[in-house]
């Protein structure tokens, strides 16, 4: 079986949503942390900071028509960045940045609100999916034009474990991954052959570029090998470990690491640069064995064939039809294992915690993550 890990980073992480938990887990703003906080006489934050101090909350001020240090800061147009980093658990983060005036939040890599102009007090929100427990770094940006000075910012956790979702693929026109991505998509799969043209003419230059690919998966426990083949560098991070590093002008030769995993949702980055010449990128994944499975209501046994979950949300059911009761809902892009009972078109499978139960076939996808080789 090999896995085509369509494949994924958001973000840190990423990146990268949940749906199947209901409840709002919603609790008290994040704790009070030390902010590294630098301050300019200009709104673009050029040039050495007029004042350096560590602040010991989230930036939360009104400084109405004063300054942040008077004299030292001037009342209107300046600017500010606050940098942090802290430790979140798996889940769904609800960001709110309100400003007066500009204001840019970044989470890791992520730029999740972008409102790089005059305001007045205007409420940002964005949600940001936590796929594995990790310190990540915040950084806030900030300007005042003129008139009133404000900007208070907080995050607050409101949701489960993210689900498991397509590759995010970042392409910049650089070959260091560097500023903010020209292109931004999703892709089914990393399996790229451009010979001498562009990921996408007119956007990304035929040459030195440089990509970053992102993706969760839910799977079974188990050893897997995974392979990345690329012209040029390129750099394999799974769960946050890196496991392969060519990060050097190379022709496309395949390098491979096995790995032992546990069931459950796992988290993969690549990172790819073309120099010159021609351009190629694969990353893929063979399970080579299957972790213990549990036991279930139809007590059946792996087939060795595997499939992912291609609906928002599929019902695992007590038996083979509509009428049996429902074990547990899958989420899109779950992998199962196949017993080999079947019905009419519905199936046997066994889940990455070891569950069996009855699926629509019509819901399967044999070629999505996981296929038969």
């Amino acid at each position: 079986m090999s896995i085509h890990l369509r494949f994924v980073v958001r973000g840190l992480l990423g990146l990268v949503m949940v749906a199947i938990f209901m409840v709002v887990l919603a609790g008290p703003a994040h704790a009070a942390t030390r902010w590294n906080a630098s301050y300019w006489n200009n709104m673009t934050l050029s040039g050495p900071p007029a004042l350096q101090r560590v602040e010991l909350s989230s930036p939360n001020f009104n400084w109405g028509q004063g300054s942040p240090l008077p004299g030292v800061i001037q009342d209107n147009q300046f600017s500010a960045r606050w940098q942090t980093s802290a430790y979140f658990d798996p889940g769904r983060y609800r960001f709110t940045a309100k400003s007066d005036d500009g204001v840019r939040v970044w989470v890791g890599t992520d730029l999740i609100i972008d409102e790089w102009h005059d305001a007045s007090g205007q409420t940002y929100m964005a949600d940001f999916d936590v796929t594995i427990a990790a310190s990540m770094t915040i950084v806030i940006d900030y300007f005042e034009n003129k008139g009133d000075a404000s900007i208070a910012t907080s995050w607050e956790r409101i949701g489960g474990a993210a689900q498991t979702g397509p590759t995010k693929a970042d392409y910049f026109n650089n070959m260091t991954l560097q500023g903010q991505p020209a292109l931004v998509r999703d892709e089914n799969e990393v399996i790229h052959n451009w010979g001498q043209g562009s990921p996408a003419p007119g956007i990304i230059n035929n040459d030195h570029f440089s990509a970053r690919y992102t993706r969760t998966l839910n799977l079974a426990a188990g050893t897997y090998r995974f392979t990345a083949r690329a012209d040029d560098g390129i750099r394999l991070w799974i769960n946050g470990q890196l496991v392969i590093d060519q990060w050097y002008d190379s022709p496309a030769t395949p390098l491979s690491v096995e790995l032992d995993l546990p069931a459950g949702v796992h988290h993969f980055v690549a990172a790819y640069y073309e120099n010159v010449g021609l351009a190629e990128v694969a990353i893929t994944g063979t399970q080579l064995n299957s972790g213990s499975g549990g036991s279930g209501s139809g007590g059946g046994t792996g087939s060795g064939i595997t499939a992912t979950v291609d609906t928002s949300y599929l019902n695992l059911r007590s038996g083979p039809g509509t009428n049996f009761s429902v074990i547990e809902v899958l989420s899109r892009n779950t992998l199962v294992e196949l017993t080999g009972d079947q019905e009419s078109y519905w199936v046997e499978v066994v889940t990455p915690d070891g569950t069996v139960g009855w699926v629509s076939n019509r819901y399967l996808d044999y070629n999505l993550t996981f296929r038969t080789s």
